[in-house]
């Protein structure tokens, strides 16, 4: 993680920490965000793990190592391909609930948001360039303020890569590896050596139970990708939706997701927002919770929702229908096209036919 020569917990402040990380495809940073008890945060980067500290009347999180220029970092080292932020907050080192999700390979009770900033720009195209959804949540539009990323620092946080996107899309960029020319190759190969390192157990273990259609609790949000199609068998009924967004929620998860509707004269796509229960028991069957990926479904299911799309698609523009018999009040008898008179327009609808 750190340069060559560079101890874990340097006493002494480098004035040029970039130089020590000369070579490097990737460093990792701490981000710590403390309101120290006023209206304005303060907002500080460190090149070591921060730990609790007593200042200024209270304990806060400060690292040995801080860097102040991000930018001139970044510049010295010169051969960054990506960066991990490791973001902490100060009110959150004594919370017992986050004390349970600690970062285990760090060896430290601090829990920390992970994301990555591409900084090579052959990676970013390389990984944009099979991308089957956006990076992050903060890049859609949720319509609340109140569900902003909790650790969200700055507008440029827009750009960064969440963990569980590179969940999505390790297989392929694995696989593509050998395609790739250097040194976009050794960046690749570095990201992916550093996903495993620090998640590879927690990518294993997830992968296992999905093989056999099972999920854990805890890890019930990788199971949902954007813009994967996603199953409901609400009420009995089987309906298909596209997850539009990363999904977003603790106890219950908010899927919100969009499907093709008809308002009587055209196609749109409605907004839906479906919800799945954070289940009791540690693992459950995926085909157990409300909504589930389509590709958990079975064949007869798959078909049944196919068939059912091409149908309604297929009314997308007017048809002409014709009824002969009573109407369901059994009040008034409809004839057959042939017996109308000419002077009668055709019966011509669309919507009856999708009601």
């Amino acid at each position: 993680m750190y340069g060559s020569g560079y101890s874990s917990r340097p006493q002494v402040l480098l004035e040029d920490l970039g130089e020590q990380f000369e070579g490097e495809i990737h460093c990792a940073i701490y981000r710590v965000i403390c309101n120290g008890g006023g209206p304005n945060p303060t907002k500080m980067m460190y090149l070591d793990v921060p730990e609790r500290t007593y200042m200024s009347f209270h304990y806060h999180l400060r690292g040995a190592v801080e860097i102040q220029d991000l930018a001139t970092f970044i510049s010295s080292a010169g051969s960054f391909a990506y960066i991990i932020f490791r973001d902490v907050r100060c009110a959150d080192y004594m919370r017992w609930d986050m004390a349970q999700l600690s970062s285990s390979s760090s060896g430290s009770k601090l829990f920390w948001k992970e994301s990555i900033a591409i900084i090579d720009n052959d990676l970013r195209s390389c990984i944009d360039s099979i991308a089957q959804c956006a990076p992050n949540g903060r890049l859609y539009d949720y319509g609340s303020s109140d569900t902003r990323d909790y650790y969200s620092q700055e507008e440029n946080d827009r750009d960064l890569y969440e963990l569980r996107f590179f969940f999505h899309h390790r297989e392929v960029l694995t696989t593509s590896l050998p395609t790739f020319p250097q040194p976009l190759k050794d960046h690749v190969e570095d990201l992916m050596e550093f996903l495993q390192d620090t998640h590879g157990t927690l990518y294993a273990e997830t992968d296992q139970l999905l093989s056999q259609g099972l999920v854990h609790r805890d890890h019930l949000e990788m199971l949902f990708c954007p813009n994967a199609v996603v199953v409901s068998r609400q009420n009995g009924s089987l309906s298909a939706f596209v997850l539009r967004s990363w999904p977003i929620g603790n106890s219950s998860l908010n899927l919100d997701c969009w499907y093709w509707g008809f308002d009587g004269e055209w196609f749109h796509r409605k907004p839906i927002t479906k919800y799945v229960q954070r289940p009791l028991k540690n693992v459950v069957r995926v085909r157990d919770l409300e909504v589930f990926p389509l590709r958990f479904a079975t064949e007869q299911e798959k078909t049944t929702l196919e068939l059912r799309g091409q149908k309604f698609w297929s009314l997308r523009y007017q048809h002409l229908a014709s009824y002969e018999g009573w109407d369901f009040k059994a009040e008034q008898h409809y004839v057959g096209l042939n017996e109308r008179s000419e002077k009668e327009p055709p019966l011509t609808t669309c919507r009856s036919l999708v009601e």
